[in-house]
């Protein structure tokens, strides 16, 4: 039994050294190119010297012509990385110094891994791979380009996301928590979860999206939408429900004031008194307060028979004597007038509260006037004092408590205390009303919202407000985008009209059809286009006109033809139609659905107003 174990001893190490020798064999085939033995010694010596047999498979599959495969040479060489400590124990020194010279060391094989890992990324990308490169991320989180790797999936990722749901999104996000492009997936999950939340609009969906997404970058744009349609209303009931039912919205001040405005009348004192009564809790209360101690009576300008302005009473009593070449109303109880052809301020008492140093003064806002020297613009308060020195090119009050300022023949914006919240970078900037502004930066057109951000980027060709949002026109074709910046109908279209009815008039080629502003879906066949076409087709609601042989015909939202109104003229067209009927061409006024509610007695109609006509006899 001894002897047994003394000769299994001694056979031991020639044994391994057999198995050594073996592995040399297997790089020797491979220098001869004897690839076919080379992979046959490679296989067999897998179980005694791991690291050392793939690093030799892994040059057969990679170096090689013949057996070129980047997926097992990859497969390989992660084995022998994988098992380099095992073997390198294994080794006396001086067959470990052999197998370092034939390129088995760790800093080589570190180097074969990077250069293998970049051609893997590089097939995967030339293939758009997206599902590879995402497993290629798992289990390669030490190459070198990592991040180079993860910025490309994600963009893959991001761009097959435009056409998929908002969990694509989610999915991205929770892979790459930290990737290159989370802002833009953060806006992308916040316009999707808009969209998918607020389709029409409506209160009900504004006010839970509001009440659910706290941190959205849509609180904004929602909350000045929710204000609007409130305000649309001009309706104080619907004022005071909006300040009890949104007292955080960022609007509650600016309804505050339409509640107070729509409450007082023509700024009568007693009305305003009962308003505070009412009201106590009123932010601009102290404002309101001074005023009445300001206005005292209402103020009316007046000239004598030198040409020099005053003030009267209601009474028509003198107050403020003659004495002014020019003169504005009172506003916040003071007046900007003009003596010896220069501007300053006075009180309803006459008294001068801003000397006349200035070549022009604008009304009072928020206790600030606009000046001008010498062509120059800058700010004051009500005592006179310089809020912003007289060195802009122009200053105009804008979004409410902000100055629209041009400097360099570019318009920024800063707020009453000179503070710059946009570097002046716009050659034109239009405010439209208090939350939107048109703007242009040289390269496009764009809309600013009173946020500050850029509700439409600015690279349209042309934009214009209408009651549901802007007409924007791109390379000669035209869509809407809402008042919160959706794409709402996309720029396809020759032509888009607004009507007084809740449809816009669209045209493409030579077809018009009318298109619903509730849920801006198509609601009229496609019709042929005719001479005048625009000012008769307006749909409301049912029928709409059409021109066919000369005739005027009603057309359902079928396009069925219903009746001929045998009017030969229709001179122009919304709720009522003004029209002849007969071969003296006399006129007549007709409803939409063709009956006449006027003979035909005039030889001409002209609309004033609404509902208000001006009549040429026979």
């Amino acid at each position: 039994m001894s002897f047994r174990f003394l000769l299994l001893c001694g056979l031991f190490p020639w044994v391994m050294w057999s198995q050594k020798t073996h592995v040399i064999k297997g790089f020797e085939a491979l220098n001869a190119k004897n690839f076919g033995i080379a992979l046959e010694v490679f296989n067999r010596s897998q179980s005694s010297h791991p690291s050392i047999a793939s690093f030799g498979l892994f040059k057969l599959y990679f170096d090689s012509k013949e057996f070129n495969s980047v997926d097992s040479a990859w497969h390989y060489l992660h084995r022998s990385m994988q098992y380099f400590v095992t073997d390198s124990i294994q080794l006396k020194s001086n067959l470990r110094a052999m197998f370092y010279s034939l390129g088995w060391t760790r800093s080589n094989l570190w180097e074969q891994y990077q250069a293998l890992a970049n051609e893997k990324f590089e097939a995967l990308t030339e293939a758009e791979n997206l599902q590879g490169l995402t497993e290629f991320l798992e289990s390669n989180p030490q190459f070198r380009q990592y991040a180079e790797v993860e910025r490309y999936r994600d963009s893959l990722w991001l761009d097959l996301c435009d056409n998929r749901d908002l969990f694509c999104l989610i999915a991205l996000k929770s892979k790459s928590p930290s990737s290159f492009f989370r802002e833009e997936i953060e806006r992308q999950i916040d316009v999707k979860s808009f969209e998918g939340w607020v389709v029409n609009n409506t209160e009900s969906e504004l006010s839970t999206y509001l009440q659910y997404h706290p941190y959205s970058r849509y609180i904004v744009p929602a909350q000045d939408e929710l204000y609007r349609i409130f305000v649309q209303k001009q309706d104080t009931n619907e004022y005071q429900r909006f300040l009890k039912r949104y007292p955080s919205n960022r609007n509650v001040n600016k309804i505050w004031k339409a509640y107070f405005h729509a409450s007082i009348g023509n700024y009568e004192p007693a009305k305003m008194l009962i308003f505070l009564s009412l009201h106590p809790d009123y932010p601009f209360k102290d404002q309101v307060v001074q005023e009445l101690k300001w206005y005292g009576k209402v103020l009316f300008p007046i000239m004598n028979q030198k040409d020099l302005y005053g003030f009267m009473d209601e009474e028509g009593s003198l107050v403020v004597g003659f004495a002014y070449e020019e003169v504005n109303d009172f506003h916040e109880g003071l007046a900007a007038v003009m003596k010896n052809s220069r501007y300053g301020v006075i009180t309803t008492n006459g008294e001068v509260a801003v000397e006349f140093v200035y070549d022009l003064i604008s009304d009072f806002q928020s206790g600030h006037a606009i000046v001008k020297i010498e062509d120059k613009f800058g700010l004051i308060d009500r005592n006179g004092k310089t809020v912003i020195p007289c060195v802009y090119e122009d200053l105009q009050f804008v979004f409410t408590d902000l100055l629209l300022f041009l400097e360099d023949g570019q318009y920024g914006v800063m707020n009453l205390q000179g503070q710059r919240k946009i570097a002046p970078k716009f050659p034109d900037f239009l405010p439209v009303d208090d939350n939107f502004a048109l703007v242009s930066d040289g390269q496009g057109k764009g809309v600013l919202h009173s946020s500050l951000d850029l509700l439409i980027p600015c690279a349209s060709d042309e934009i214009k407000i209408i009651n549901e949002g802007f007409l924007v026109k791109n390379q000669g074709k035209t869509g809407v985008v809402d008042f919160l910046g959706r794409q709402v109908v996309p720029c396809d279209y020759d032509e888009i009209s607004p009507t007084i009815f809740p449809f816009l008039l669209v045209r493409k080629d030579k077809k018009f059809f009318h298109l619903s502003t509730k849920n801006w879906r198509i609601v009229t066949v496609p019709t042929e286009v005719f001479e005048g076409w625009k000012e008769v087709s307006v749909f409301n609601g049912s029928n709409f006109l059409v021109q066919r042989k000369g005739n005027q015909y009603w057309v359902d939202t079928l396009g069925k033809l219903t009746k001929a109104t045998k009017l030969p003229t229709v001179e122009f067209s919304g709720q009522i139609l003004v029209a002849n009927q007969t071969s003296n061409g006399n006129l007549g006024i007709f409803d939409r659905q063709g009956t006449a509610l006027t003979g035909m007695d005039f030889q001409e109609v002209q609309l004033l107003g609404s509902m208000r006509w001006c009549f040429g006899p026979k």
